[in-house]
Parts: structure tokens; C-alpha cells; sequence
């Protein structure tokens, strides 16, 4: 697979933080020795600290990444990462979950994604019957297309909630949906299953953004 841009956010900073000597940076993991000592492939940074600073770089999906940077709160941190799909077809830093150990990662590969999931998916979206059962299909669908998403690494998995209006919620779903779907067509028929049972779904999801901030969860 080719090379991607890959996008490291970082929030701004307030004038009291941003005085202080901190460099962000962010870059792709090239090689780990057995003395610890990484081999970082660096992005080039732009924008500023007022603003936000940016890093980018070349990766590909599910790389091994390590990046520094400032909560918004002022508070330093550096962990690794992922290489994550976004809707228009770029990357972004995500960050490793806790559980998830950095070196087997890299000694892996980078993430392994599924490679037969596709068909069960399928059925299950098929299978939700909005109708008869619309909370309940809803909610099994909105678990079929996030676990389909995060073991794809595609930004952006719906998450049902009861605080937004549903249907500018769903519209959002739909229009997500189909540009993933646009971007990366290896996934398309089962997002595209997805956007259609979702543009018939008349519940409430709320979903992350689709260009999130590198700030630890």
C-alpha cells in the first residue's frame, strides 16, 4: 500500500503555555533496537502555538506513530499511536489504547486489520429490522458499523445518544458513511449498507469528529 498524508493536530495553547520552550512534534516509527532507542521518521510542523500546531507526514493505515505534544490544559505528554482513516482520504493520529503494547505493534507490522469481516457485517446491518424494533435495531446497528469501523481504523464510529436533533444527526451519519466509503472503496458495501439503513433510522447518534485532535483521551 502507498504512502499517505498523515496529519498530527495539536491544540492551541494559551499565551501563558505557548511562552514555554516545547517543541510538538510527531513522526512514523522506522525501526526499534533493542536499546530503545527509536528511529523516527519526523513531519514537518506549520501553523503556531496560538493557533494550533500541525505536523505532517507520509504513512500508511495502521502504522506504528510517536508523537509530544500539550493538552489543552497546558499539560506535556508523548505516546504513541495509529495511522487512522479520515473521510477524505488522509490520516490521522489516533492514540494507542492503554491496553496495547507499542512494541508488538511495530514488531507485528503495524495493526493487523481483519481481513473476513466484511460478509458477517453485512448480515448483521441486514438483519436490523428498524420497524418493528427501531431502539433496539438501532442500537445493534449503530455496534455492527462501529466494530466494523474501529477494526478498520475509519474515523468516525456512531455512538447512539438522546441529546441532538435526529435528523441533522442522521444526515451527518449518512454523509460520513458515504465518504468513507468514497475514500477507501475496499470498505464501501458494508458502509454503504450501513448509510442506508441509518438514512432510514429515525433515533439519535452523535458522532465524534471526523478530524480529531492528537490530545490523550
Amino acid at each position: 500500500m502507498s504512502e499517505l498524508t498523515l496529519v498530527f493536530k495539536f491544540p492551541p495553547q494559551k499565551k501563558s503555555q505557548s511562552d514555554r520552550n516545547y517543541y510538538e512534534w510527531g513522526g512514523v516509527v522506522r525501526s526499534w533496537p533493542d536499546d530503545d532507542a527509536l528511529d523516527v521518521k519526523f513531519g514537518t510542523r506549520s501553523g503556531n502555538k496560538k493557533e494550533g500546531v500541525i505536523v505532517t507526514t507520509k504513512a500508511r493505515p495502521g502504522q506504528l506513530l510517536v508523537y509530544s505534544g500539550c493538552t489543552l490544559s497546558g499539560r506535556s505528554f508523548k505516546m504513541f499511536g495509529l495511522a487512522w482513516r479520515c473521510a477524505d482520504g488522509t490520516l490521522i493520529a489516533q492514540p494507542l489504547p492503554r491496553d496495547v503494547e507499542a512494541r508488538g505493534v511495530f514488531e507485528a507490522g503495524g495493526f493487523r486489520e481483519p481481513t473476513n469481516d466484511a460478509d458477517a457485517t453485512l448480515q448483521r446491518i441486514a438483519h436490523t429490522d428498524t420497524l418493528t424494533d427501531p431502539v433496539g435495531a438501532f442500537r445493534e446497528l449503530c455496534a455492527a458499523t462501529s466494530e466494523f469501523m474501529e477494526n478498520h481504523l475509519l474515523v468516525g464510529a456512531p455512538v447512539p445518544s438522546t441529546d441532538s436533533a435526529p435528523d441533522d444527526l442522521g444526515a451527518l451519519t449518512v454523509k460520513l458513511l458515504l465518504a468513507h466509503s468514497v475514500a477507501w472503496p475496499a470498505y464501501a458495501a458494508v458502509l454503504a449498507a450501513a448509510a442506508t439503513k441509518f438514512a432510514n433510522s429515525r433515533q439519535v447518534i452523535v458522532l465524534p469528529s471526523s478530524s480529531p485532535s492528537v490530545i490523550p483521551r
